[in-house]
């Protein structure tokens, strides 16, 4: 089975692609605000890369935020682009489960990712066991007052996360319908 996981959030764009949950693709690339011009090359360098066809990819997993407007929007809007008339499995994440999924050295903390320049959703989790637990639903503040807390504080990854989707609980990662791939801001 075949993988592909996009997350275009923010600035940022990040496809990995797995075979059997083994990773064999992972890209990262600063886009700087330039999604619309870009993600679709890299989805094609990806599959040149690996002598692939589109067809070949079983499941497509895509963040749905939180992160920033424009970006988000595009990124959607070419998956659902991609998957138009396709009978294909669609799953959705958000960005704060996958790096918290991402985030191994701590047992309690929040993670924060900024929205705008004063606004932030964040949220909180445990891990026992090497088991991740959300505390509570994701919430949104202002940037200040969520990072405003005694737990140490993980922002938005600067590197890869999306190779590290698999070590989300199942609960966090959602099937949808393509019409109801909607963005979390």
């Amino acid at each position: 089975m075949i993988e592909l996981v996009i997350d275009g959030s923010f600035e940022a764009i990040n496809l990995s692609v797995f075979s059997d949950r083994e990773l064999i693709y992972d890209l990262f690339v600063n886009s700087a605000n330039s999604h619309s011009k870009l993600l679709i090359h890299l989805i094609d360098s990806m599959l040149k890369s690996l002598s692939m066809d589109l067809r070949q990819i079983d499941e497509f997993y895509c963040c749905i935020g939180c992160g920033k407007y424009t970006s988000l929007r595009v990124t959607l809007a070419t998956v659902k682009g991609l998957l138009f008339g396709w009978r294909k499995t669609l799953k959705v994440f958000t960005l704060p489960d996958l790096i918290a999924a991402a985030t191994q050295n701590l047992e309690r903390f929040r993670v924060v990712c900024q929205t705008s320049r004063t606004a932030a959703c964040y949220a909180d989790y445990i891990r026992q066991d090497g088991r991740l637990t959300r505390i509570g639903e994701i919430k949104k503040q202002d940037l200040q007052e969520a990072e405003n807390t005694g737990l140490p504080v993980i922002t938005r990854a600067r590197e890869s996360v999306t190779k590290h989707l698999f070590r989300l609980p199942d609960e966090f990662i959602k099937q949808v319908d393509l019409m109801d791939l909607k963005p979390l801001y």
